[in-house]
C-alpha cells in the first residue's frame, strides 16, 4: 500500500487493535494540517506517528520515539512503514541502491500490562 494520510489511520487502527492505547488529534496550522497518532503501551512505550498535508497536497509522515524504555528521539521524516499479522515496522533510512535501510519494529500484540 502506498503511504498516506488513510493508510497512517489504518497503521493505528491495527496497532490499536493489538492491545496499543491509540489517541488521535487533528490541528491545523498556517504552513500545514496536522493528524497526529500518540500510541502508548505503558509508561515506558510511548510513540507519535504524524502526517502533515501542505495546501498544495503533499503529505509528509513522521515518527517520534517520546519514550521507548529509556530511548528518545526527535521526530524523524518516515520513509515508509508496513504492518503485518505480527508487527509494525517503520523504515526512516533507505539505501537507495539495495532498498535495504535503518527501520524500527514494533511487535504484535502488546505484552501483557498496564496501559496507562
Amino acid at each position: 500500500m502506498d503511504m498516506s494520510r488513510q493508510w497512517m489511520q489504518e497503521t493505528a487502527e491495527a496497532v490499536e487493535a493489538a492491545g496499543w492505547r491509540v489517541v488521535c488529534s487533528e490541528k491545523d496550522d498556517e504552513a500545514f494540517h496536522r493528524v497526529r497518532y500518540d500510541i502508548h503501551g505503558g509508561d515506558r512505550e510511548h510513540l507519535v506517528l504524524e502526517c502533515l498535508t501542505y495546501p498544495e497536497g503533499e503529505e509528509r509522515y513522521w515518527l517520534q520515539l517520546v519514550g521507548w524504555h529509556g530511548l528518545r528521539c526527535h521526530p524523524f521524516p518516515l520513509d515508509s512503514w508496513k504492518f503485518r499479522d505480527a508487527f509494525v515496522e517503520f523504515k526512516f533510512l533507505v539505501e537507495p541502491v539495495t532498498g535495504m535501510g535503518l527501520s524500527f519494529m514494533m511487535d504484535f500484540p502488546r505484552m501483557p500490562g498496564p496501559v496507562s
